[in-house]
Formats: structure tokens, sequence, C-alpha cells
């Protein structure tokens, strides 16, 4: 069984292999630079030097990237396969799209009402997902203002609650309710 000792090894290994490989010495300063940015997780070693010297990536933006990986360590979690075997930069960006696309459509589908939840499920097709996806950071933006106490007087949070209301029997209009004609609550729950 391979421990992390012998992973760090392979990864530093396989970033000399890169240079080697391409004529350029261990003491260029992108790589210098690339070695102490990862200082705390050299690890990455190998694929920010395939990154930057085979893709041609930018070293600032390899900097975002690996902030990026720092505060967002979801996302990157997300991904279909763990970072250090992507060999290519592009194939990163694609995945970390979809892993965000992805992020996106589930928040808003949770704000949905059940009932609405359980009709797109079961006649969800990509346009409709695409469409979720395209409305996801509007939808919860707006749900978030309406559904925040925050700073606003008892007229204001009764205005938005009943705003919001509206908002959930909207969607009961669409999914005609499961059939039930029942109206649905700030909380996104039929009522009688």
């Amino acid at each position: 069984m391979l421990n992390i000792r012998t992973l760090l090894f392979e990864d530093v290994a396989k970033a000399k292999k890169i240079l080697k490989d391409l004529n350029i010495p261990e003491t260029d300063p992108r790589y210098t630079k690339l070695r102490k940015l990862l200082e705390k997780n050299i690890g990455y070693l190998g694929a920010f030097v395939n990154f930057m010297f085979n893709d041609r990536v930018e070293y600032d933006e390899l900097v975002a990237l690996y902030q990026r990986m720092q505060t967002d360590k979801g996302l990157f979690a997300k991904l279909p396969k763990p970072f250090i075997q992507y060999n290519s930069y592009l194939e990163l960006q694609d995945d970390l799209n979809k892993a965000e696309q992805e992020v996106k459509y589930q928040k808003a589908f949770k704000l949905f009402p059940k009932n609405v939840r359980e009709v797109l499920t079961r006649d969800m097709t990509n346009e409709l997902r695409d469409k979720i996806i395209s409305l996801s950071d509007e939808f919860i933006g707006v749900y978030d203002r309406l559904a925040s106490k925050e700073n606003k007087t008892a007229e204001q949070q009764a205005s938005d609650q009943e705003e919001l209301s509206n908002f959930y029997a909207g969607f009961a209009t669409l999914t005609n309710n499961n059939g039930t004609g029942a109206q649905i609550d700030g909380e996104g729950t039929a009522v009688s």
C-alpha cells in the first residue's frame, strides 16, 4: 500500500521529469516560484508544473487556482477524479465548470417546494436542468432576500412573507399542486 510520503515523492519526481523532458533546469524562476507557492501542499507540484510548462498556464492563474483549492474544497471534492490525476488544465477547468453547475442546480432545486421537486424529478430533461442552472443565481438571490428578516421592519417582513407565499403559490399553480388545489405557505408546504 502506498503511503503519503511515497505519493508526495512521486509527484515531485513527476514535476522534475516534466522539467527534464522540456530541458528546463530546476533553478528556473518559474519552477522555484511554484515550489514556494506549493510548499505546504507539495503533492500538487507535478500537476501545477504540467499546467505551467505543458499547458502554458500563467503563474497568476495558477495562484488563483491554488487559492480557490484552499477556499472551495467542497467544489474540488466534487471533481470526478483526484486533482493530481488531471493531465490537462482544460480538462480540469471543464470538470470544475460542470461541478459548479451541479452545485448551483442542487442549491436551487432544494429551494423548490416538495411538490415541484417531485414534478421536476419525474419530468426532468436536460433542457429543463440547464434552465434551472441558468436561473439559479437569480432564484437563490430572490429567495434569500425574501426569506431574510435581517434589518427589516415587521411590516417589511410581512410583505416579504406574502411575496414569498405568492412565489410558492406560483409553483403550485404550475404543477397544479398534484391536483389538490391546496395553497402553499411561505415555507413551501401545502396548507388547507
